[in-house]
Parts: C-alpha cells; structure tokens; sequence
C-alpha cells in the first residue's frame, strides 16, 4: 500500500513498531491478520531567502537570492538578520534599497499586495527561531516597509507640514531626492 506522513519519505515495512524487524520482501502472509509498521525518515529541504534589488540598468528592482540553507523537517531554523557578522551593520545589499526599510522575510513576493489581496501568507521575523513544519522547500522574499518622511518648509510666513502627496507634487519631474 501506499504510505504518507507530512514531511517524511517511507523507507520499508517492519513486524515490530521499534522498526527491528524489518519484513522481507516476498514474504507469504498465511495468517489472516498480520500488523506491519511504516519506518520512515525525515526529509530535508531548503529555505531560500529572496531579496530585492536593483537591476544592471538601475531602473528596476529585481528579486536574488540572498541566502539559503537545509532545514531537516520538524527541525529549528532561524531567519536571517541581514546583519554582517563581521561589522553588526545592516547587509549593503538591505540597506541600500533607498526610502524603505527592511522588516523581515514573508512567503508572499509582494508583501503589501499579498495583504491587500487578502491572501493567505506566512510573515517571519527577522532573527527569530522557528519550527520547519513544511513538507516542501521554502522561499521567502524580504519584507520592505516604505520610510516616512516629515518634511517642513519655511515660506517666510510661517512653518508648513507636507503630507506624502504634497511632497509627491512639490517634487514631482524631479529624478533623485537627497534628506
């Protein structure tokens, strides 16, 4: 017959629960009842980390591979920090995506669209300790929250608050803005 158990690959059948007794292949069944036991072994699969970043042209973001690693099922994995071990700084390759912020690892590509769509993702906190209780590979790709700016002018009068839109307006034809 054939067998499953979520995260695992069967390997053969035994007489006994402890897997000591493994049946022999061809085996005549004469009685009218035999119990036989299912051994199997974890699988091991692999999370890749996906990260956005500039294409060669430098006109649009694109998805790469930022780190991957095999995660035996039912097993702990920890999520990156995109810190580099050897200076404690956010990893370039975070922290030079300009006006947002990365906030951790989603199963959704877009992660905005993917909430806003109501479908159904998983979120995983940068640094943190998780179980692997998926029965196939995992790709996650970088979270990044667009930064906020407040932004006052003075207009000789008095001091102004710009909303978002007001400064898309005011900087509106303008390529690059440096705070």
């Amino acid at each position: 017959p054939e067998v499953y158990k979520k995260g695992h690959s069967f390997t053969y059948w035994t007489h006994d629960a402890t897997g000591l007794s493994k049946v022999k292949d061809g085996i005549s069944l004469d009685n009218d009842e035999y119990h036989f036991y299912g051994q199997f072994v974890k699988n091991t699969y692999v999370v890749t980390y996906y990260i956005q970043v500039l294409n060669e042209d430098g006109t649009d973001y694109i998805y790469t591979p930022f780190h991957s690693e095999s995660v035996v099922y039912a097993d702990k994995f920890t999520t990156p920090t995109g810190l580099d071990e050897s200076t404690g700084q956010l990893s370039t390759l975070l922290s030079d995506r300009v006006g947002y912020t990365f906030n951790g690892w989603s199963t959704g590509v877009e992660y905005e669209e993917s909430i806003a769509n109501n479908e159904d993702i998983s979120v995983f906190n940068a640094g943190q300790e998780y179980l692997y209780d998926h029965d196939i590979n995992l790709n996650l790709y970088a979270i990044w929250t667009k930064d906020s700016y407040d932004v006052k002018l003075h207009t000789g009068i008095k001091y102004k608050t710009y909303t978002d839109e007001d400064i898309d307006t005011l900087v509106e034809g303008i390529d690059y803005v440096n705070f």
